[in-house]
């Protein structure tokens, strides 16, 4: 009963305050990313209460490129690990490894991959060798969901490595 008396009055609250996106500048309150503030975006973020502040289709989502991703892109969604883009991952995955993503130019790599529970993956291994000293180590938080970003301190062409827990 709560949550119906919410939605209404989010409903109404919101009726007179849809936002249209502008060129592709994001609207502040766009949670689904529909280009419209509207109840839509209350019912996304019940969504994402609900699954634990994970992603609203229950799916979650890692990286890797050479640019620090602040969207997660649901509309290419990679499947090799080897291709540069957001990939899905499953949440009991203890380890991973990033296959061989090359560039034309030296460049900075990022891998973002998703706290699960509580349970971040926190190294990066070269031959079974912890070799995290080569990275920035942050977290951050893209579309409500908490990463640990793994940014490369080196510029290179190429990266391959296993990551852990």
């Amino acid at each position: 009963m709560t949550k119906k008396i919410f939605m209404l009055l989010a409903a109404v609250l919101l009726s007179g305050a849809s936002a249209l996106a502008q060129s592709g500048n994001p609207v502040k309150g766009d949670v689904n990313d529909d280009g419209v503030v509207d109840v839509a975006d209350i019912v996304a973020v019940i969504d994402i209460m609900q699954n634990g502040g994970g992603t609203d289709d229950g799916k979650y989502y890692w990286y890797v490129g050479n640019t620090k991703p602040t969207h997660i892109d649901k509309s290419d969604v990679k499947t090799a690990p080897n291709e540069i883009g957001w990939h899905v991952m499953d949440e009991s995955v203890s380890s991973m490894i990033v296959g061989q993503c090359v560039v034309e130019n030296q460049s900075t790599w990022y891998v973002c991959i998703p706290v699960i529970n509580g349970s971040a993956f926190t190294k990066v291994l070269s031959g079974g060798i912890d070799v995290t000293t080569g990275y920035r180590v942050t977290t951050e938080t893209i579309d409500g969901q908490e990463y640990t970003i793994f940014e490369q301190k080196q510029a290179t062409k190429k990266l391959k490595y296993e990551f852990s827990k």
